[in-house]
């Protein structure tokens, strides 16, 4: 999995860095701020399955770095992981509405980190799958399947 990493802390990055290759994900970028993050993003000949990217960074933050992220046509629906030191809700409520599915506090566990990483995997490799009429068709039958006449699920009151 393609993943840009994103924080003005060197020592953030290089153990970002060493757990994710712990965890066997080595096609990682490392970028030391937004503006390089741009850049790298733009030059990519091939898109970027997921982003783990710092709040609070000088200049442009990481925040404003997801929006422009969306923006950009290869990552309307890209997993982005916000990294955030700060205990104030706001700011992750706030990189939520910008497009951000998930985030890691500093310091971060590095189990924790793998896990929402490979949960970012696996949401992408659902999202790739290809849905034509048939698979949705189906798909709705066994929904329907589990259901009485009402369209109640009776394990609902189990």
């Amino acid at each position: 999995m393609k993943t840009l990493i994103v924080d003005d802390d060197d020592l953030v990055l290089e153990q970002l860095s060493a757990i994710m290759a712990y965890a066997g994900f080595t096609d990682v970028t490392l970028a030391g701020s937004a503006q390089d993050a741009a850049e790298v993003i733009s030059a990519s000949r091939t898109p970027f399955d997921c982003f783990c990217l710092d709040i609070q960074m000088p200049e442009v933050s990481g925040i404003d770095l997801c929006r422009w992220i969306r923006r950009q046509s290869d990552y309307g629906s890209t997993p982005i992981l916000m990294i955030t030191a700060m205990t104030d809700k706001s700011y992750v409520l706030e990189a939520f509405a910008a497009g951000a599915i998930d985030y890691i506090t500093k310091p971060f566990d590095p189990i924790e980190l793998i896990t929402r990483v490979k949960l970012a995997e696996r949401l992408n490799a659902e999202m790739s799958k290809p849905y034509d009429q048939h698979t949705i068709q189906r798909e709705r039958e066994r929904k329907v399947a589990g259901r009485g006449r009402t369209g109640i699920k009776w394990s609902r009151f189990s």
